[in-house]
C-alpha cells in the first residue's frame, strides 16, 4: 500500500507545502487546505518548492517581521519537517519577484547588512550548543546561500501561551500554573544570557507548549538589533507592553535585564490577562496596576518581586535572571503575607510600588556585541538586601518611541494665555529683538527676513564662543545657530538666525506641530483613516506599493517623522486644509520665520520658484515651545518630541555620549544641511537648531555633531 511506501511519504513532490503532509492527487489538500500552486504573498518569498542546500524544500511562510522571514520547511534527509528563517531586513535589501538571490542596497546599507548577516550566524552558531536543552527550539543548521543565510530549527507543534490565555478561564491563570511556564524560561535565559546571547522578544507569542506539555522559547533575535540599530523600526520590532524602555532608542543599553523586563511583562500577563502599559507610557504617568488590586491570588510580596523586574529603568531591575529567579523563589518561600500589608520578613513597602519610579537618565555601559551577562551595570539591591521599590512620577527625560495607544489629552489653560507667557519670557531676555510677523512677498517666494540680531546674551552655562569657534571649522559654507538653554531661558543666536533659509526636512517639525494642535482642540481625530494616495518619491516608507492603503493620521505623522516620508507629509497637509494652515498657526504662536509655499517634492511649484523656509530663531522658538510644554497638555508636547529621531548618530547626534538623548530632525538637500532638536541632559533640555548653506554634507554634519558635544559639555561640567 502506498502508505507503506516511505519513499513516497517522504518525496517532497508528493508533500502539501502548507502543511508537509500527504496531498494526495487532489490540488487542494485535504488536511490544511492549500492549494497547490499557490503563489507568495510577497515578491520577497521564495516561491514554495524552492530547494536550499540541496536539502531543504521550502514551503508557506509562518511569518514575516522586520528583520527576516520564517517558511515551514522539509528535511529531504531526515524527513523531517522544520522551519527555516531567512536572513532578510527591512530596508536593507530586497528581492525581484523571480529572482532568488537578495539585492543589498548600496553604501551604508550594505554595510550594515553584511554586519548584520555575520551576527545572524553567529548567534546560530551559539545558539546550536543549546539544543539539548528542552527549553529552547533546537537550531539543526545554518548556512548562506542566494546572497543571505539561514538558519534551520526544529518545527515546535503546539499552541503559544497567547493562545493557551485565549482558552483560560478569564483570559488569566492562577500562580502555580503560570510559574509551570515562567520557571522553565527563566532557566533558559540563564543559561544563553552566560553565552552573550538575548532574546529580545519575549513575550505570550514566543513561549510554546509542544504536544509533549515541553516549554520552549523561540525566536531568538540577534538581527532584531541589528534592524532596530540601523533602521529604529520600532512599529515592526517592538511588542506593546512587553519591551522594555531601553529598546526604544538605538543607543539604549541591553542586557539579561532587557530579558527579564519582557518576562515578567509576561508573568503579569499570565496572571492579569492584561497586558502592561508601555514601556514609554509609563514614563509618562501611566501606572503599573497592582495584582492585587485586580484579585489575582498571590502572596503581595511575589508581586513586589515582579514588580522590580518591571521597573522602568534599568539600573532598578535585578542584576540578572538570577538573581530575579532567587528573589521570585524567596518570595514563594514565605508566601503567606497578606495584601495591603508590610511583610516584616523582608521589610517591603507594600504601597510605595504602586505609583510610578522617579525617571533618570539611563547609564552608559560597557557591552560585548552579544549584549549577555559581560555588560556592567550600576550596583543595584541585590538578593540579601531589601526590597524596596520607590515609584515617584517625574519625568525629566524623554525617549524617543513608537506610541501605539490612543493618547488622551487633558487640557491646560488656553494656549494662547500660554503662549504669551513664553513669548514675554523671551522678550525679557532679549529686549533687543523684535520679533516682526514674516510675511511672504508677492512673487510667493521667500519670506521678507525679520530684523538682524545684533546683541549676544551671556550664558550662565554655555560659552557661545566655543561654538562659534567650531562653526568656524569650515571657511567655504556658512552656518546660522540659535539655542535655548531651556533651563535658565536663555537664548543665544548668531547674525542671521532670524533670516528665513531653505528649510528642507524642518518642515516636518511645523507640519506635525499643526496636526497635534488640531487634534488637541478637538478638529482632527489622529485615528481617522486616510487612503494612501499620490506618492510624492524622495525620502519615506511609502511606495506605489502602498497606494490605495488605509493609515491612520497618527500612522502617517510617525512615518513622516520617524523616515522623513514625503508621502505622508502631503497627506497631513491635505487632510489640514492646505499649506495655509500651517502658516496661520506658525504665525498664531508668535513664530516668525516658518512660511510653507509648497507641498513636498512639489516639482511643479519648485519649477516656480515656491520654496519652503524657516529661520534658526523660528524652528528654535517652535522647539522650546514643544520642549516647555507650552502650546498643548505636556503629554501631547512629550508624545511630538518622542516620534522625531533620535541618537541615529547623524548631525548633532554623531558625537553625543550615550546616556544623552536628542530629538531631531533634519533637513538636507544638495549644498543644505540643516539639523534642529531638543538634546535631553540630566541638568535640562536645550534647544540647538544649526543651518548650513553652501557646505559639504559631510564637513557640516562633523560640525553639527562636534557642536551639540560641545553644549553638553559645558552643560555638564
Amino acid at each position: 500500500m502506498l502508505d507503506n511506501n516511505n519513499d513516497f511519504i517522504n518525496d517532497a513532490n508528493n508533500l502539501c507545502m502548507g502543511c508537509m503532509q500527504l496531498r494526495g492527487q487532489n490540488e487542494q489538500c485535504l488536511n490544511c487546505n492549500w492549494v497547490e500552486g499557490t503563489l507568495s504573498d510577497s515578491p520577497l518569498y521564495l516561491p514554495p518548492r524552492t530547494e536550499l542546500n540541496n536539502r531543504y524544500v521550502i514551503g508557506r511562510v509562518l511569518g514575516h517581521g522586520g528583520f527576516g522571514i520564517t517558511y515551514l520547511g522539509w528535511d529531504q534527509e531526515l524527513h523531517l519537517k522544520v522551519a527555516i528563517k531567512e536572513y532578510l531586513p527591512d530596508g536593507l535589501g530586497t528581492r525581484a519577484l523571480g529572482n532568488k538571490t537578495v539585492s543589498v542596497f548600496s553604501g551604508q546599507n550594505g554595510q550594515d547588512y553584511e554586519y548584520g548577516l555575520e551576527k545572524f550566524l553567529a548567534e546560530a552558531r551559539t545558539l546550536a550548543r543549546f539544543q539539548s536543552n528542552p527549553n529552547i527550539v533546537s537550531i539543526m543548521n545554518f548556512f548562506k546561500e542566494n546572497g543571505t543565510a539561514y538558519i534551520v530549527m526544529e518545527y515546535v507543534e503546539g499552541i503559544s501561551l497567547s493562545q493557551l490565555l485565549q482558552n483560560s478561564n478569564k483570559g488569566r491563570m492562577p500562580l502555580d500554573e503560570a510559574l509551570t511556564y515562567i520557571m522553565p524560561i527563566a532557566d533558559a535565559l540563564s543559561l544563553v544570557h552566560a553565552e552573550g546571547v538575548l532574546h529580545r522578544d519575549i513575550s505570550p507569542d514566543n513561549i510554546y507548549i509542544t504536544k509533549n506539555f515541553q516549554v520552549k522559547l523561540l525566536d531568538f533575535g540577534a538581527s532584531r538589533k541589528i534592524v532596530n540599530d540601523v533602521n529604529k523600526s520600532l512599529s515592526v520590532l517592538l511588542k506593546p507592553g512587553y519591551a522594555p524602555i531601553e529598546q526604544y532608542t538605538s543607543r539604549g543599553v541591553q542586557g539579561s535585564w532587557t530579558d527579564e523586563y519582557s518576562l515578567a511583562a509576561t508573568f503579569y500577563k499570565l496572571l492579569s490577562g492584561k497586558t502592561p502599559p508601555e514601556s514609554i507610557d509609563r514614563m509618562q504617568g501611566i501606572k503599573l496596576e497592582s495584582l492585587v488590586d485586580q484579585d489575582v491570588n498571590l502572596p503581595s510580596v511575589v508581586e513586589l518581586v515582579i514588580f522590580k523586574a518591571l521597573a522602568i529603568q534599568p539600573q532598578d531591575r535585578f542584576q540578572n535572571i538570577d538573581e530575579f529567579k532567587a528573589e521570585l523563589n524567596k518570595a514563594l518561600s514565605i508566601g503567606t503575607s497578606p495584601a495591603n500589608t508590610v511583610d516584616k520578613a523582608t521589610n517591603i513597602d507594600l504601597e510605595s510600588h504602586r505609583s510610578e519610579q522617579k525617571i533618570e537618565a539611563p547609564v552608559k555601559n560597557s557591552q560585548t556585541e552579544g549584549g549577555g551577562n559581560q555588560n556592567t551595570r550600576p550596583a543595584s539591591l541585590n538578593g540579601s538586601q531589601k526590597l524596596i521599590i520607590v515609584l515617584v512620577a517625574a519625568l525629566i527625560l524623554v525617549i524617543p518611541a513608537t506610541i501605539y495607544g490612543i493618547i488622551k489629552f487633558n487640557r491646560p489653560k488656553p494656549a494662547d494665555r500660554i503662549v504669551d507667557s513664553y513669548q514675554g519670557n523671551i522678550q525679557a531676555n532679549n529686549t533687543q529683538v523684535n520679533h516682526n510677523q514674516s510675511i511672504v512677498s508677492e512673487s510667493g517666494n521667500q519670506p521678507i527676513s525679520t530684523p538682524k540680531i545684533t546683541d549676544k546674551q551671556v550664558s550662565n552655562r554655555i560659552v557661545f564662543s566655543v561654538l562659534e569657534n567650531i562653526v568656524r571649522q569650515d571657511s567655504k559654507g556658512s552656518y546660522f545657530m540659535y539655542l535655548r538653554d531651556n533651563t535658565t531661558k536663555e537664548e543665544y543666536a548668531n547674525s542671521e538666525a532670524n533670516d528665513s533659509k531653505v528649510a528642507g526636512g524642518l518642515v516636518y517639525i511645523p507640519i506635525m506641530t499643526t496636526v497635534l494642535i488640531e487634534h488637541f482642540n478637538g478638529n482632527l481625530n489622529l485615528d481617522k483613516p486616510i487612503t494612501v494616495q499620490g506618492i510624492a518619491g524622495g525620502t519615506g516608507k511609502l511606495t506605489r506599493q502602498d497606494s490605495g492603503r488605509s493609515l491612520s493620521v497618527k500612522q502617517l505623522l510617525e512615518l513622516m517623522m520617524r523616515y522623513s516620508d514625503n508621502t505622508a507629509a502631503n497627506l497631513l497637509i491635505d487632510e489640514l486644509g492646505g499649506l495655509e494652515r500651517i502658516n496661520n498657526t506658525m504665525r498664531s504662536l508668535n513664530i516668525d520665520g516658518i512660511v510653507l509655499n509648497r507641498k513636498l517634492m512639489d516639482q511643479q511649484a519648485m519649477n516656480r520658484g515656491l520654496e519652503n523656509y524657516c529661520s534658526p530663531r523660528g524652528i528654535g522658538s517652535l522647539l522650546s515651545l514643544l520642549a516647555e510644554n507650552r502650546i498643548m497638555a505636556a503629554q501631547d508636547c512629550e508624545y511630538s518630541i518622542s516620534i522625531m529621531g533620535n541618537n541615529d548618530h547623524t548631525g548633532m547626534a554623531k558625537y553625543l555620549p550615550d546616556n544623552i538623548l536628542i530629538s531631531h530632525q533634519t533637513g538636507i538637500l544638495t549644498g543644505v544641511f540643516n539639523d534642529a532638536g531638543i538634546i535631553n541632559t540630566p541638568k535640562g533640555r536645550v534647544v540647538l537648531v544649526l543651518m548650513g548653506e553652501k557646505v559639504d554634507q559631510d564637513t557640516a554634519a562633523e560640525i553639527f555633531g562636534k557642536v551639540a558635544r560641545a553644549v553638553v559639555e559645558q552643560i555638564q561640567k
